[in-house]
């Protein structure tokens, strides 16, 4: 049996009001999370790899992409419509920039950054001198990043 429920116009607009939030709050989670794993994986790669200039070097050049890519992803969100109430109210006077052109450029973002988390390890494990076997290990654990 399906059972139907009418709602108000005014319990559709409150609902409509929460999942906008919802959507907003949950945008801003996504870049902060995601971002911090990003941060986390290249710290860690410091401490691994911390006696390898060139690779502290790029770790570095990584931390502050990926900063900037949180700040982009987080301060895009809260931007994105002026005033920022427009993004949950959809009826209110103001001005939104596309979301799609945003979403679109932190994606990508996101999809270089991961890359270049995934690939920084490869060349110093490559160089590493260890029983073929072990090696295999090591670029099998690293190359799991890829998936």
């Amino acid at each position: 049996m399906i059972l139907k429920v009418s709602l108000t116009d005014t319990q559709a607009e409150s609902r409509t009001l929460i999942s906008t939030q919802l959507v907003f709050t949950q945008s801003l989670i996504y870049h902060l999370a995601t971002n911090l794993v990003k941060a986390s994986f290249t710290i860690q790669y410091l401490r691994l790899f911390s006696l390898l200039r060139p690779v502290v070097i790029l770790c570095s050049i990584l931390l502050v992409a990926i900063l900037g890519a949180a700040a982009w992803g987080i301060f895009g969100v809260i931007f994105l419509c002026e005033p920022v109430q427009e993004y949950w109210h959809v009826g209110m006077q103001g001005k939104c920039m596309s979301a799609e052109i945003h979403f679109f450029s932190t994606g990508v973002l996101g999809i270089v950054l991961d890359w270049c988390i995934w690939v920084l390890p490869m060349p110093v494990v490559g160089r590493l001198r260890l029983p073929s076997r072990q090696k295999a290990g090591l670029v099998g654990v690293f190359g799991l990043g890829g998936m």
